[in-house]
């Protein structure tokens, strides 16, 4: 069995800048990220291009880009520590998963 891991890294749909009473945090997706985000799902489903777990910052438009890939994967774990981490923190969640999964998003 190889050890190799796959990592695929997916940066959220177009987010709203139309909302200034919003922090950062609770930005939503717009219209368009609305759009793009099923249709990214689509285009990774056809490419079978498939985590066995999705690592999420609960940031609204990371989680609504999230649910909109529809890629049915389980679990979806939500990490407060993504949201503006650094390449450090970030390699920290990465290694803190378990040895059980192949690839992760």
């Amino acid at each position: 069995m190889s050890d190799t891991k796959m990592l695929y890294l997916l940066r959220h749909a177009k987010s709203s800048w139309g909302h200034s009473d919003l922090s950062d945090f609770d930005r939503p997706l717009n219209k368009r990220g609305r759009h793009d985000a099923p249709e990214m799902g689509r285009r990774l489903r056809k490419r079978g291009t498939l985590p066995e777990i999705i690592v999420c910052s609960p940031a609204t438009r990371a989680f609504e880009t999230a649910q909109l890939l529809d890629l049915g994967i389980e679990p979806l774990v939500f990490d407060e520590t993504i949201y503006e981490a650094s390449v450090g923190s970030l390699l920290t969640v990465i290694h803190s998963l378990d040895d059980r999964y192949g690839s992760a998003m």
